[in-house]
């Protein structure tokens, strides 16, 4: 077997635990989370081996952000009817911050990469932003993740394809997919707590 061929065969790992990851986001499993944490190595390893260097960084944060999950969702455990979705409401300031954090740090990591060998520097620097930002909603159960997801997912769609890596734009169209589905799920299961 030759090194393509493992690398191949990471990238279709990569696509099978993130269409778990997202189908159990979408009901809010807590499962998830190490759905997530598999996915991201498997990623993580695909998009260091082709130099697609936030991509790489953001896996490790997601990772991290899989580690914080599992905790902050185990607290949220049984603040809400049984069969609901728990929702915290995204505070006015936080969306505000986040706004602005995505539009400086964007920039800033656009021209890091633009000093790389990274082959597509503005697609990647959005979706490391994009990504960064709606996993750390997602660990705070806020809903407006969602739409977050669906700028990033269409981001990894033109990344990927762009690159050939064909399953792992496949990955971001399930992720897009899910997140419309995750969106219309949240609104009808939800119920804010805290």
């Amino acid at each position: 077997m030759n090194i393509d061929m493992i690398f191949k065969a990471i990238e279709i790992a990569s696509l099978v635990f993130g269409v778990i990851y997202i189908v159990m986001q979408v009901f809010q499993h807590k499962w998830m989370w190490y759905a997530d944490l598999i996915t991201c190595v498997a990623a993580g390893t695909v998009a260091f081996h082709n130099d697609i260097w936030a991509t790489v960084g953001l896996n490790v944060y997601m990772f991290t952000m899989g580690v914080i999950g599992i905790s902050k969702w185990k607290k949220l455990d049984g603040k809400t009817e049984k069969g609901a979705l728990h929702i915290v409401r995204l505070p006015r300031k936080t969306a505000i911050l986040s706004i602005a954090a995505i539009l400086v740090g964007g920039a800033l990591i656009f021209w890091l990469l633009t000093k790389t060998s990274d082959p597509a520097p503005l697609a990647d620097s959005a979706l490391l932003i994009l990504t960064v930002f709606a996993a750390w909603w997602l660990t705070k159960s806020y809903i407006e993740q969602w739409y977050l997801w669906l700028v990033a997912n269409v981001t990894g769609i033109v990344l990927f394809a762009s690159q050939g890596l064909y399953w792992m734009s496949t990955l971001y169209f399930a992720y897009l997919v899910f997140a419309i589905i995750g969106i219309f799920n949240w609104r009808r299961k939800g119920q804010y707590v805290e």
